[in-house]
């Protein structure tokens, strides 16, 4: 059990020091910063793995144009305008509350507050 705390504490260390070279400017590739932060790297697949699950989307996704103009339209229903943010978030926070409280006790209603990050 000790080696194994020292080998997630090393690890961690580790995670930290690539965090802190990133903050600083340094620049890692995609599959450099999952492994050093996470110790992940994405598993790659030949092309021919994307075709295949592309041919199986092709006839699920209605409508006319590409395969890619049909996913933005499906997709588009499920994008919530700027302007109703706010209201969908509370209603889906009161549902959960309501939800929850018939399993469990819950402290008081407690304020959730957005906050906006601008990029």
């Amino acid at each position: 059990m000790e080696r194994l705390r020292l080998a997630y504490l090393a690890k961690q260390l580790s995670a930290l020091q690539a965090r802190v070279r990133i903050v600083k400017g340094e620049r890692l590739k995609f599959d450099e910063e999952s492994q050093a932060l996470y110790d992940a790297v994405a598993p790659k697949f030949p092309d021919s793995h994307f075709q295949e699950i592309l041919a199986k989307l092709e006839p699920k996704l209605p409508g006319e144009g590409t395969l890619l103009q049909r996913y933005e339209n499906w997709r588009r229903a499920f994008v919530i305008p700027k302007d109703k943010l706010d209201a969908v978030f509370q209603l889906a926070i009161k549902a959960c509350r309501e939800r929850t409280l018939a399993h469990i006790k819950l402290p008081p209603e407690r304020k959730f507050q957005r906050r906006i990050r601008h990029q």
